[in-house]
């Protein structure tokens, strides 16, 4: 398989996803986005926004960029 750029807009590519971009769930498979080994979500929080609880995966290694 040739390597491939992929250029886009990542809120608009989640917008029907809960903002999940790359991930298993992409269709079709052969979608260079859809890949089993990594997932992708765009999100933007508001000023002061929290949360009272958080989803946990004992399973998964997280990072999260703050722009």
């Amino acid at each position: 398989m040739q390597p491939k750029v992929i250029c886009g807009n990542a809120q608009t590519e989640g917008a029907n996803r809960s903002g999940w971009f790359i991930g298993h769930f992409i269709t079709p498979i052969n979608n260079p986005l859809s890949t089993s080994i990594l997932e992708v979500k765009w999100t933007v929080h508001k000023a002061g926004e929290s949360r009272l609880q958080w989803a946990m995966n004992l399973e998964a290694t997280t990072l999260s960029i703050l722009i």
